[in-house]
């Protein structure tokens, strides 16, 4: 298997100022959206692994009781989130928010930043595993929930001949065909499972969108189903140093572990699970994250409140140069907030 640490923080330089800037906002929806879970009714049983969660680890995070089940490790809200949760009752589109519509230059800055290393580590381990280019470009790709269509403007960059994808929101569907400049991307209102099920591809790719299925048992059945050879590409966020930030001080906007977005989180230990449950075996893992950018904006927005301006610009520019070096131990420590994993039907 290959294992690869880190990613320039750099490459969300954009992202993650307008996060600082938006910081009061999201933090008001997250502390509404704590009083919906905790009033919320307790699972029954695992989401993941579907064994009784009896004599789990329990821990607060922000006035929320999350869980790690002791079978599978899969850490989970303890209140099961209600139906529609959580865009029925905020009232606003929140994933629309996170793929805002943006002039084709911005767009395809985004798309070379942060997706096209996607792709590039992908094909590189595909490669390692005897695919020619010609393999790779004639192979049918399927992404599930696609978004705003960047990593699909990848492949076809790349020159992918045969790609679709399916999407919740029938805005970002239209967005992403726009982007695409061709019907790509269709709309599914069920559960992924279903689409997974009605396709039929060689390589399948959902990027920080697994952990959005709740209950995920008929996910990982579904993608059982998948005849040997078949290769699921797909990233989740992890337990690591951003959670245990977020759940030491809540006078932040939380990133990783919200309550809002995100009411699991997998670890190493659950998506071994998934994968073995699945017949998966693991390829590839990439392992980075945003932990030290996060300590950064936490330190910052703390210390703004106590610090003349100078000060605080010029501790900013001396912090800022030890993202990436910091984040690389955490990688390597597999302490960070997220996991790309790429694994193959045995």
């Amino acid at each position: 298997m290959i294992d690869r640490f880190g990613k320039p923080a750099g490459d969300i330089a954009i992202e993650s100022g307008a996060r600082s800037d938006a910081d009061t906002a999201i933090l008001e929806v997250q502390r509404q959206a704590q009083e919906i879970l905790a009033a919320a009714q307790p699972r029954a049983e695992c989401l993941l692994c579907g064994v009784t969660l009896e004599g789990a680890t329990l821990f607060d995070h922000r006035h929320v009781n999350y869980v790690r089940c002791t079978v599978c490790g899969q850490v989970q809200t303890q209140a099961c989130p209600p139906t529609g949760y959580p865009e029925e009752f905020s009232g606003t589109a929140l994933f629309e928010n996170v793929y805002p519509r943006l002039p084709a230059d911005a767009y395809i800055s985004r798309r070379d930043r942060i997706y096209k290393p996607k792709l590039e580590w992908i094909l590189d381990v595909l490669r390692s595993e005897g695919w020619s280019e010609a393999r790779l470009k004639a192979a049918n790709w399927t992404e599930l929930g696609a978004g705003a269509g960047y990593f699909l403007h990848a492949l076809t960059d790349f020159g992918a001949s045969s790609i679709a994808g399916v999407e919740a929101s029938p805005s970002l569907v239209e967005l992403a065909n726009a982007m695409l400049d061709r019907s790509v991307v269709r709309h599914h209102e069920t559960d992924l499972s279903d689409a997974v099920h009605t396709t039929d591809s060689e390589i399948y790719v959902a990027f920080f969108v697994v952990e959005h299925i709740d209950p995920a048992q008929e996910f990982w059945r579904a993608m059982a189903d998948k005849p040997s050879g078949t290769v699921f590409a797909f990233a989740v966020p992890c337990m690591g140093i951003s959670t245990l930030m977020e759940t030491a001080s809540g006078e932040h906007a939380a990133r990783n572990l919200d309550s809002v977005l995100h009411t699991q989180l997998y670890t190493d230990r659950s998506i071994a699970y998934a994968l073995d449950s699945a017949g998966y075996a693991m390829k590839g893992r990439w392992t980075f994250g945003q932990d030290a950018d996060d300590l950064v904006r936490l330190l910052i927005s703390r210390l703004s409140m106590r610090m003349e301006a100078t000060m605080i610009s010029e501790i900013s520019a001396r912090l800022a140069e030890l993202i990436d070096p910091l984040q690389e131990v955490i990688d390597r420590g597999m302490m960070s907030d997220a996991r790309h994993v790429l694994a193959v039907k045995t």
